[in-house]
């Protein structure tokens, strides 16, 4: 059976995405939820410091909270988003992490707050946070059509990036204004509008058709793993993606540490220069359908990863604080924040892309799986490579790590390399039914 584009809208011919009513409702119903995840993100760690003294075994329990239980129930979420229409599981969602987020003010108020209600809020979050995530990217393909994927996700991802630079500029104000519980109250009514909007999108949706019984849910879960070992195309990809986030997470571990202790820079400075980042992101949402489109999906990728590591090869390179050490971090925010968006939106489209609806979130989720797994363990090898042999070492090594995690997408066989290349994904009968026969 042939997976082919569905029919778009003719107003997309007329007025692109934005000329869809649905994708606009989508749209503002996942930029709503970004700004609140990155508030709550924010607000809870403030609730346990400042209402309860938290100690540092607090803070670290509450950010493995955060991590962790996406990590253990990404496959899980990917099976249920297969087993289920995806819209209401992103309104189910929305509106479960609103009545969560709900409890802490409400024990705040009649002071019965601790650190455990906001363990249960915060690994609650995580799962539900997840699970948005993955009956998401499985639902955008279904609701514009696979032909304006690139278009849908560097839309999507260019609203997220503003979103989360004002959550992140907000949320401390809002603390301070409100106090934390009540800023997380806000965050509540954040998800309860993004519900509203998700729910007023009116494409017909139906679960992915099936000739059998459910499997048992873990069973099912595992699948998905099958399925991208099945194909070429998604094994390379997996096997890039993990070496990338593994490296770029030794990175991102010691990046703060390094220049702030090896360089000298103060955090008012550095936050200055991460304001660049996100102005740069920006530009690489708009080129990246110019980018794909010119070089191909496997070329496209490629230079990303090349881009990225030549970026983050500035820090190391820096001399000690200076106006060139200020030259040398303000470049890697320019060259690497536009690639990172240009390769997260090009491979999350292109995995869409190729995988059958039917497969979608069990695909998704074992990616997201991936990443968490590759991004433990290059945080926690990090920190001992930069404890053992340097924290400039660690960095030079998370850099060859960014250019060897491109060897699978260039070593794979038939990887669609060109732009004129269109995807067909054969699914054979036997592969659509998820029941046990």
């Amino acid at each position: 059976m042939k997976i082919g584009p569905r029919m778009p809208d003719i107003t997309f011919a007329q007025r692109g995405l934005w000329g869809s009513r649905d994708f606009r409702h989508l749209w503002a119903g996942q930029t709503i939820s970004t700004f609140g995840s990155v508030v709550s993100n924010i607000a809870i760690p403030f609730a346990a410091i400042i209402e309860l003294d938290a100690t540092p075994f607090d803070l670290a329990a509450l950010r493995v909270a955060q991590v962790a239980p996406a990590f253990v129930v990404g496959l899980v979420a990917g099976a249920i988003a297969d087993r289920t229409a995806r819209r209401p599981l992103l309104i189910g969602a929305d509106v479960a992490r609103a009545i969560l987020l709900a409890l802490v003010p409400l024990a705040a108020l009649f002071d019965q707050l601790s650190i455990w209600l906001l363990l249960f809020v915060s690994v609650g979050i995580s799962v539900l946070s997840l699970l948005f995530d993955v009956a998401y990217q499985s639902y955008v393909p279904h609701l514009v059509g696979r032909d304006h994927l690139l278009e849908a996700n560097s839309k999507m991802t260019a609203t997220n990036s503003v979103a989360e630079s004002s959550a992140f500029a907000l949320g401390g104000w809002l603390v301070q204004l409100l106090t934390a519980p009540f800023a997380i109250l806000v965050n509540a009514v954040s998800f309860s509008f993004s519900a509203f909007a998700i729910r007023r999108t009116e494409t017909p949706e139906e679960p992915p058709a099936r000739t059998g019984e459910f499997e048992p849910l873990l069973r099912e879960a595992i699948s998905g793993l099958g399925w991208v070992k099945r194909d070429d195309r998604l094994l390379s990809l997996a096997a890039a993606t993990a070496l990338f986030n593994a490296s770029t997470a030794i990175f991102g571990t010691l990046f703060l540490l390094y220049v702030s202790r090896d360089l000298g820079f103060e955090p008012g400075s550095l936050g200055l220069i991460f304001a660049v980042g996100g102005v740069t992101s920006l530009i690489g949402a708009f080129l990246v359908r110019r980018v794909v489109g010119s070089l191909g999906d496997r070329r496209a990728m490629v230079a990303m990863f090349l881009v990225v590591a030549i970026g983050n090869a500035t820090v190391p390179l820096s001399p000690e604080i200076s106006v060139a050490a200020v030259g040398f971090l303000i470049a890697n925010q320019v060259i690497v924040d536009p690639a990172w968006t240009i390769l997260d939106i090009s491979t999350v489209s292109f995995r869409q892309r190729i995988t059958p609806d039917a497969w979608l979130g069990r695909v998704t989720g074992t990616f997201r799986v991936l990443e968490f797994g590759a991004v433990l363990a290059g945080s926690l090898g990090g920190a001992w490579i930069g404890s053992e042999f340097g924290l400039k070492t660690a960095l030079w090594l998370s850099v060859g790590g960014v250019v060897v995690a491109a060897l699978p997408l260039l070593l794979a066989s038939n990887f669609d390399s060109g732009p004129e290349q269109q995807d067909v994904v054969e699914l054979p009968a036997e592969n659509v039914s998820l029941g046990a026969g």
